[in-house]
């Protein structure tokens, strides 16, 4: 479980590809992260909701 805390967004770059190469799924925990960017795969900036 990755938890956004403190406006800081965990890259979650590495922990979906691991849940990726296992087939597992990824619980995120981002009540803390409102109104931050975290850039996706495709490179662009989103902002967290």
């Amino acid at each position: 479980m990755a938890v956004h805390i403190y406006g800081l967004p965990v890259d979650m770059s590495p922990i979906l590809a691991l849940a990726e190469k296992h087939g597992l799924y990824v619980i995120e925990d981002a009540a803390e992260v409102i109104g931050q960017e975290y850039k996706m795969t495709n490179g662009e900036a989103q902002k967290m909701r």
